[in-house]
């Protein structure tokens, strides 16, 4: 039910859960301004936005000082509403409904003696608490966590604990919706490649600051080119990681504005130039960031590194690993070209680490007999590769696999990986028979 301001009348208006949903996603990213990872809090009771000001006191001139501003903006905004600073999250809560506009210090007499419905708690939690006289934190934490799991669960204690600081909560931060967009128009139409680029750099500039601002990394960018006389040009780069470096984002740029036809009449030319951010996420300062105020790092990462091979060469050019349904770990995974930069998002850093847990890169078709040493307890301890018999330095297995009947193989198979010779090896073991089936190099 709402009033409406002209006629003063009241006007009934369907309940839209989406929309109020999308405001109050919009809203936490509003809140970024206060500190660097902000939530919305699904927890049952009224819409709060939890936001994450640890280390922030020297910036805002101090906590009291902190409140003073959000309680200032939220009367602008015209919005009925409270707010706390506490220890986490859940304590907040309680205390922005228990103890409104106020710093709490420390975990002391203020928590035991706040009502259940300041602690978020399920409905019927609270009211089947008050029917044996259980009205506040501090007689809910006098029962006991045994006692209130054998009734409600898990879910009231572990709230509880999140309150008083003895659990772990995590923050998954919102990130503003909508694309970030830095424009820049010319006195008149131009077709000189330097004017350009520098039109084109000093919007990256700024998007750039906006995205550190935000605390936010792009990872799909765009460059429209507006022209005087002819359909805009666009230009579009995805990047396997979020990025706001400056120099990495120019040097994937500059090569494609090069090749952009300007036209041989100056007045068939660029008129301007808009530079968007189409998707980006949650991005921490580095410690070079915090210490120096610089977004660079000191080299070009393996993530810099990929943007620029596929920049140069496609994306079929890089092969990532795809998982597929299938019982052998041999065959439970591929490498397929990386045709689209979202693989590249959800691909790690490409190591020995990262390898080891997959599976080889290079396979033997068909596999090779091998002979293999094993100790006692039937470990490979020498391997025979390359006409002598080398010894393992390491050894991971065996990995039993279950054979696919409907393929028409029977029984099981273990397999190793072992480190011999300078190199990994994915060895079978069936029965006494070892076989090679590949290798990573």
């Amino acid at each position: 039910m709402s009033r409406d301001r002209c006629s003063g009348k009241a006007v009934e208006v369907p309940f839209d859960a989406a929309a109020d949903d999308r405001a109050l996603n919009a809203f936490a990213g509003w809140c970024l301004r206060y500190g660097p990872a902000t939530a919305v809090e699904r927890s049952p009771g009224p819409a709060a936005v939890c936001v994450n000001v640890r280390g922030c006191e020297g910036v805002h001139g101090g906590w009291g000082r902190l409140l003073q501003r959000v309680q200032r903006d939220m009367d602008r905004l015209g919005l009925h509403a409270s707010g706390a600073v506490a220890g986490g999250a859940a304590a907040s809560l309680v205390a922005a409904a228990h103890h409104s506009w106020q710093v709490i210090q420390d975990h002391g007499e203020w928590l035991d003696q706040a009502p259940l419905d300041s602690l978020r708690l399920s409905p019927q939690v609270p009211v089947a608490l008050a029917e044996v006289g259980v009205r506040t934190i501090g007689q809910m934490r006098r029962l006991g966590a045994q006692a209130l799991a054998d009734r409600f669960g898990e879910g009231p204690w572990h709230r509880l604990q999140l309150a008083l600081g003895q659990a772990t909560e995590g923050m998954t931060s919102v990130v503003p919706q909508g694309p970030l967009r830095c424009a820049l128009a010319f006195d008149g139409p131009t077709a000189r490649p330097e004017a350009l680029q520098q039109g084109v750099q000093s919007c990256l500039q700024r998007l750039v600051h906006r995205l550190r601002r935000r605390c936010l990394g792009s990872l799909h960018v765009r460059v429209q080119l507006r022209r005087a006389s002819a359909a805009p040009t666009r230009l579009e780069w995805r990047l396997a990681r979020p990025s706001r470096g400056l120099r990495h984002l120019w040097r994937l740029m500059q090569p494609d504005l090069e090749r952009v036809h300007l036209g041989h009449d100056p007045a068939e030319g660029i008129e301007a130039v808009q530079v968007t951010s189409l998707r980006h996420v949650s991005m921490a300062p580095g410690q070079a960031e915090l210490l120096h105020g610089s977004v660079e790092s000191q080299g070009p990462s393996w993530a810099e590194w990929i943007d620029r091979v596929r920049q140069r060469l496609g994306g079929v050019s890089l092969r990532v690993p795809h998982a597929q349904a299938d019982p052998d770990q041999a065959r439970a995974w591929a490498m397929r070209p990386m045709a689209d930069a979202g693989a590249a998002a959800q691909a790690p850093m490409p190591s020995i680490e990262f390898l080891l847990p997959l599976r080889p890169t290079v396979r033997v078709a068909p596999p090779r007999a091998v002979e293999v040493a094993c100790d006692a307890r039937r470990r490979p301890v020498q391997v025979r590769l390359r006409g002598a018999l080398q010894p393992v330095l390491a050894a991971e297995g065996p990995d039993r696999v279950e054979a696919a009947w409907w393929r028409g193989e029977q029984g099981t198979h273990d397999r190793w990986r072992v480190l011999a010779d300078g190199a990994w090896w994915w060895l079978r073991r069936d029965g006494a028979a070892w076989w090679l089936e590949g290798a990573w190099t």
